[in-house]
């Protein structure tokens, strides 16, 4: 079984969270391979009858619920992973609704990438720098101030069982489990 992606809720930048449902998707489908339309004006070129398109994300619909756990379960191919990116703003859906705290994924993308992150199966990282100045790096990137980050990692990393002695090593050093920790740290930041 291929290594699932995963999408959590955060909230580290000191924002209060609407009341309201983390997740709400509703009816998403999405399609992939039958080119683009235009109106009929410009023909894809090699489209047959059905246009070529391969349905990925069939209409599906689920809430998420504060302080449930959650999981995309299917088999290879299936479109787990492309429901996350749709949910984490990073592929639009051809139909449906996606709502992450009461914010529209399509209308309010920047507030909703704030809100979530996705930990890949194949994370980047800079590979010479240790554990420790990517979470630096990457809470930069997000916004954070330096002594937030160096305040928030070592108990973040702790959570996750992982060694604080193997965050001063650089990342090329870690096995691929623990750099799916720091991954999944990265998006607790």
């Amino acid at each position: 079984m291929e290594a699932a992606e995963i999408v959590a809720h955060t909230n580290g930048h000191g924002r209060e969270l609407p009341d309201c449902l983390p997740l709400r998707v509703s009816h998403v489908s999405k399609s992939f391979g039958g080119g683009f339309d235009f109106g009929r004006l410009v023909p894809f070129v090699g489209s047959s009858g059905g246009n070529g398109a391969r349905r990925v994300v069939d209409d599906v619909s689920f809430e998420i619920r504060p302080g449930e756990i959650f999981g995309v379960i299917g088999a290879n191919g299936s479109g787990k992973s492309t429901l996350i990116r749709i949910i984490s703003t990073l592929l639009l859906a051809d139909a449906g609704d996606v709502r992450v705290f009461g914010l529209d994924a399509v209308r309010d993308t920047m507030a909703v990438r704030s809100l979530i992150n996705r930990v890949s199966a194949d994370p980047s990282f800079f590979r010479n720098m240790t554990s420790y100045e990517n979470l630096l790096f990457f809470g930069r990137v997000y916004g954070l101030n330096a002594g937030q980050v160096k305040r928030q990692t070592p108990a973040i990393l702790g959570r996750l069982g992982f060694e604080w002695e193997r965050a001063l090593e650089p990342m090329s050093h870690l096995s691929r489990g623990q750099q799916q920790k720091v991954a999944v740290a990265r998006s607790f930041l």
